[in-house]
């Protein structure tokens, strides 16, 4: 009788051990499929708070080459229809506009923005005894294009403007810094400066300055700094230091 039952018993034997391997193997593809679900739902909740909390703006900065055609300026007119046209576009949320010295042509510009797009008026980045009108004397030619509403604008001169002497001009301008205050998002608040400056480390130094003090969320510089970052000069490397670079 005894040669009879061991093979039941060895039988019995093999089917635990089947069923403890199915075990194994279900509660293996159960881990898998709660680390899988856990995984995606990490990747669904990271997608979301980083659409929620991160906004992208888009930015160009762009000297319009805005100088009287009897100093040398060519096509203007045309080129100023043609960077209003551009604006329409709307593939900017922020255009940062350098040398737009003469009152026309900002107009020209205004008049092709976009609508639900704002631009700063010329007295917003300039002095009062800006002429703009026969020259570009005592004239900024900055100004900013914005999807967003402006919250507050404000024009900062240099306090340097070169030597009455030099026969470049740049003493009959009055060059600065414009900063543009937007809220692209409920409670987050950004300054936009735009500027123009000459080859002088004393201009940048000052516009560090400016840049360090504003108490924005977040604050992005454009415009034509005059120099190259191959050069010696100092400017590029000084605003480097201050700034996180865009190129």
């Amino acid at each position: 009788m005894s040669g009879e039952n061991e093979p039941l018993l060895e039988q019995e034997q093999s089917l635990e051990e089947e069923k403890g391997e199915k075990k194994r193997n279900v509660f293996c593809i159960i881990i898998f499929l709660v680390g899988v679900a856990g995984l995606s739902a990490a990747i669904i909740i990271s997608y979301f708070l980083y659409f929620k909390y991160v906004i992208g703006l888009k930015v160009l900065a762009l000297n319009v080459w805005g100088m009287p055609a009897k100093v040398g300026s060519e096509d203007k007119e045309l080129r100023m229809q043609a960077i209003g046209k551009f604006i329409q576009k709307e593939e900017y949320d922020v255009y940062l506009l350098a040398e737009l010295w003469m009152r026309p042509d900002h107009e020209t510009i205004r008049k092709l923005v976009p609508e639900g797009y704002h631009m700063s008026q010329v007295g917003d980045f300039a002095l009062s005894t800006c002429d703009g009108r026969a020259l570009p004397s005592f004239c900024s030619g900055l100004a900013i294009v914005s999807r967003f509403p402006f919250i507050e604008k404000e024009f900062l001169e240099f306090s340097y403007h070169g030597s009455i002497l030099n026969p470049d001009g740049e003493y009959w301008a009055r060059k600065g810094a414009g900063r543009a205050r937007v809220e692209p998002h409920p409670g987050f608040i950004v300054d936009f400066f735009v500027t123009h400056t000459h080859t002088s480390h004393l201009l940048v130094a000052e516009l560090v300055g400016w840049v360090d003090s504003s108490n924005a969320d977040f604050v992005v510089l454009g415009g034509d700094f005059n120099t190259d970052p191959k050069d010696n000069e100092t400017s590029y490397h000084n605003l480097k230091e201050a700034m996180i670079s865009s190129m």
